[in-house]
């Protein structure tokens, strides 16, 4: 019913130990599956909601946010480990309260006092335990993201136990390129040269404005961009 972190990830994996040399590579899915995990006794599913005023509203093509939410989730073990993960909360406003509501009143009781085998095993539990609440609220997506958040701690707290981060496990690369992003509708061509003495080389502006608005922010992103770096847009789903 709900959208997986166990379904694993699109890139392509390197061979980790216990794999046949003649197998060149394996998915995400096919490594964490060799993977010899501990049980894990879960003490405690926490939702921890931050706040962080703005100055002026965060504007996007489908809303404003007045300030900009936060909405953890920290899953403790019975050896007192913890691992972390996130909930997107960004909208609609008191999002992220809401969202640590169907945490501490519904997901924690299913998982609180259980022994998981392995870490997918939290989510099939909270797929099935949930499904009928999911329906009678109708509420498809915003559940999507709470399993996911947990979903996210349970494999944090997994792979720390086993001493190794998640990507390593997975097969994948502990480089990741980031960008600064949130950019625009003002101030664009500023914004993006503030960000380039800071270091970054890739960027992401903010469209879905309208066509004259959208234009013109690119137009300034375009003469902004350092040479060499790269420009990336995010329409927020305002384009059919």
């Amino acid at each position: 019913m709900f959208s997986s972190a166990k379904q694993g990830a699109a890139f392509v994996a390197q061979p980790q130990a216990g794999f046949p040399d003649d197998h060149p590579h394996y998915s995400a899915v096919e490594c964490l599956s060799a993977v010899a995990w501990p049980a894990l006794h879960l003490r405690a599913v926490e939702a921890v909601v931050l706040r962080d005023e703005t100055v002026k509203p965060i504007l996007g093509s489908f809303g404003a946010m007045p300030y900009r939410p936060g909405l953890f989730v920290r899953v403790t073990d019975a050896e007192g480990c913890s691992g972390f993960g996130e909930v997107w909360a960004n909208f609609p406003v008191g999002g992220a309260e809401y969202k640590a509501g169907l945490i501490r009143h519904y997901a924690s009781p299913i998982l609180v006092g259980q022994t998981l085998g392995r870490p997918s095993d939290a989510l099939d539990m909270l797929e099935s335990r949930l499904a009928a609440l999911t329906l009678q609220i109708g509420d498809f997506g915003a559940m999507a993201q709470v399993c996911a958040g947990i979903d996210q701690a349970i494999w944090d707290l997994a792979c720390k136990r086993l001493g190794r981060p998640f990507w390593d496990l997975a097969g994948g690369h502990s480089d990741v390129e980031v960008y600064a992003s949130g950019i625009g509708p003002d101030d664009v061509g500023e914004i993006i040269r503030g960000h380039a003495e800071l270091g970054h080389t890739r960027f992401k502006i903010k469209l879905g404005f309208g066509d004259d608005i959208d234009r013109r922010n690119l137009d300034d992103a375009l003469q902004a961009v350092p040479a060499g770096a790269t420009l990336l847009t995010d329409a927020n789903q305002a384009w059919d």
